[in-house]
């Protein structure tokens, strides 16, 4: 439980493993050489991987996702210099998404959702760097919330992106996907796959990093 383990591809042979402090319910996203994933509770964990596979215990890092954060299955996702990943509270209602550095994973800012973030955020990076994310919460009304970071700052903008009617508001542990076209697809427990659409912008301003599962 809490087993992060390094598995050759073509042969099956397990080449290493890590003991985190607390059960891995996320998916792994990888950045260059580094590893981020998050554990049920409520830390975001990086930890280095060589090219032959070896995960390198001595520069693991870890951090509480925040003060108040105490559960994830959220898979980070990791863009500019900057990880952003989701949790939630136990024993309240709500959320928060958590933003750190890289490198050092030092809490840069938190930014509070509807309920617990179960899914991994949808990233899109313009041209001068400004990092716009789409974040989906395990709530009512299951809606999309958007954040955008100019990554110069500790201050983040933020606002309710897209409110479903009352009839399709629901629980939501879907994280979204984007089409070429800038179309946005979640789904939620009301058993509704939505599409939302967007505003035309010149093609060559943003270009979209993201992981797409839970």
């Amino acid at each position: 439980d809490g087993l992060l383990v390094s598995v050759n591809r073509e042969t099956g042979e397990k080449l290493a493993d890590f003991q985190a402090d607390g059960s891995i319910r996320s998916t792994i996203a990888r950045d260059g050489n580094m590893l981020y994933f998050t554990t049920q509770n409520g830390k975001l964990y990086a930890v280095p991987i060589d090219e032959d596979g070896l995960l390198e215990e001595k520069g693991a890092q870890s951090v509480d996702i925040s003060e108040h954060v105490d559960t994830s299955s959220s898979t980070p996702v990791v863009a500019g210099n900057r990880v952003y990943v989701s949790g939630g509270m136990k024993t309240a209602v709500g959320g928060e998404l958590g933003v750190f550095e890289k490198d050092s994973l030092r809490n840069i800012t938190t930014v509070p959702l509807r309920a617990n973030g179960q899914s991994s955020p949808l990233a899109q990076i313009a041209e001068d760097g400004t990092v716009t994310l789409y974040v989906t919460y395990n709530g009512t009304p299951g809606g999309i919330t958007v954040i955008t970071d100019n990554q110069d700052g500790a201050t983040l903008q933020y606002h309710e992106l897209y409110t479903p009617e009352p009839a399709r508001q629901n629980y939501c542990l879907s994280s979204i996907i984007a089409a070429e076209d800038g179309t946005l697809y979640y789904k939620n427990d009301s058993c509704y796959l939505f599409a939302i659409g967007k505003q035309e912008i010149p093609t060559d301003q943003a270009s979209l990093h993201f992981n797409v599962l839970p």
